[in-house]
């Protein structure tokens, strides 16, 4: 049967005698994006405890053809993590990301990574990116080592000096090593005689304003009583380490200088 309509108003005019349908199906194929971040590990070897390393980088990357959506990044570490769409941090790791929580087809994104250990060993983490991709998550894994902060360690050595001297005469010096024994230059501020007595002992040194780490110097003292009596003094390094002062017990007796007997009369002789 063929029916002829020309409706002067395409909207108004419905045929009543025949329906004419036409059914159209059309099939589309939604490809979830896919993702990939890279390198798989980041290592950050030594790090003093309380310092911060150089910022290491992961890529993600988009590498299917429709946006990736919903980003997430992550840090944890054990028993511990924060999840932030821009800017991540947990105990020992910290981020900053240009990624944002979306990312469009081939395009990339980074992830900076730092390492601030606040405890000495293996400190182990991972970084997790959770989106819309049919591989969700991604991840990557943090290694680093906190070791003992850089640090000077200083150390006077003997703890007692004692010296025996006649009044007015200068003794024989005697030696104090000073040692740095930490991982940092130790930064000398003064080496100075303190104390009852400082007045009867002197001092010089080889030490200068800085010690580096692993070094000695030497700091000689005499003794020069004033009088026959008894005298103390300390010794005292002021620097950057921890336990400054560092310090020395000086002592010192002082005697009178001997009595020259007088000389016997000579005999005379007769003429």
């Amino acid at each position: 049967m063929s029916v002829c309509f020309a409706p002067i108003w395409l909207e108004r005019f419905v045929s009543k005698s025949a329906i004419l349908s036409d059914v159209y199906t059309a099939t589309y194929t939604i490809t979830p994006p896919t993702a990939s971040l890279s390198p798989s590990t980041l290592n950050f070897g030594d790090q003093p405890e309380g310092s911060t390393s150089a910022a290491q980088t992961l890529t993600l990357k988009n590498t299917g053809a429709s946006t990736l959506a919903g980003i997430v990044i992550s840090l944890s570490q054990t028993d511990i993590v924060r999840a932030h769409v821009s800017v991540t941090s947990s105990i020992d790791y910290g981020a900053t990301t240009t990624c944002g929580s979306t990312l469009a087809a081939g395009a990339t994104c980074t992830i900076a990574i730092t390492f601030d250990p606040q405890s000495l060993g293996s400190l182990p983490g991972t970084v997790t990116v959770t989106d819309n991709a049919s591989n969700s998550p991604q991840s990557a894994s943090l290694t680093g080592t906190g070791t003992a902060a850089a640090a000077p360690i200083a150390t006077l050595t003997p703890a007692k000096l004692a010296f025996n001297s006649t009044t007015g005469t200068a003794s024989a010096a005697q030696t104090a090593t000073l040692q740095n024994s930490g991982n940092a230059a130790l930064s000398i501020s003064a080496i100075t005689l303190t104390g009852a007595n400082p007045a009867d002992f002197s001092q010089t040194n080889t030490c200068g304003s800085s010690l580096a780490a692993g070094a000695t110097c030497t700091i000689s003292v005499v003794f020069t009583p004033a009088s026959a009596a008894s005298f103390a003094a300390t010794l005292s390094v002021a620097d950057n380490s921890a336990g400054s002062p560092q310090t020395s017990a000086l002592s010192g007796t002082g005697t009178a200088p001997r009595a020259t007997s007088p000389s016997p009369p000579r005999p005379r002789h007769k003429p």
